[in-house]
């Protein structure tokens, strides 16, 4: 996982706010580390029988406040289709696709992954926020 991308999902407050963790989720902690807090590598989320969230080698999250969730695209276009109420995959990819054309030149530059891209097309047609790579927040447009 690229730490531009976990640092863009910690800061997307509106899409953190949607999780429902399930199993396969992909997560990953923030910890100290040097005086600096840190992302750890990134881990499949999983239940235990009891409904108890774990980790991928089974140890129960306690502080879920240092979790973040690390949304897939399918992810990121479900949350967009319930943001508007859609029910045609056709009209988000239409969506998407005229986003990602006004804004060409600068997406090839600023969003290496597809996921990346995605991430901002939903922080900025849902939430009306683009990212900051310089203060390393989501800003309102």
């Amino acid at each position: 996982m690229d730490e531009t991308f976990i640092l863009m999902c910690r800061e997307a407050k509106e899409i953190q706010d949607q999780w429902k963790p399930k199993d396969g989720d992909y997560v990953t902690y923030w910890q100290e580390f040097a005086n600096k807090r840190v992302p750890s590598a990134f881990e499949y989320l999983q239940k235990d029988y009891d409904g108890v969230i774990i980790d991928d080698i089974g140890h129960p999250i306690k502080n879920c406040g240092n979790v973040v969730w690390l949304p897939r695209q399918e992810d990121l276009q479900k949350i967009y289709f319930q943001h508007f109420n859609l029910h045609d995959e056709m009209v988000v990819l239409y969506h998407f696709k005229q986003w990602e054309n006004s804004l060409k030149a600068i997406i090839q530059k600023l969003f290496p992954t597809i996921t990346i891209t995605w991430l901002s097309f939903v922080m900025g047609t849902c939430y009306n926020k683009q990212w900051n790579g310089e203060t390393g927040k989501w800003e309102v447009i």
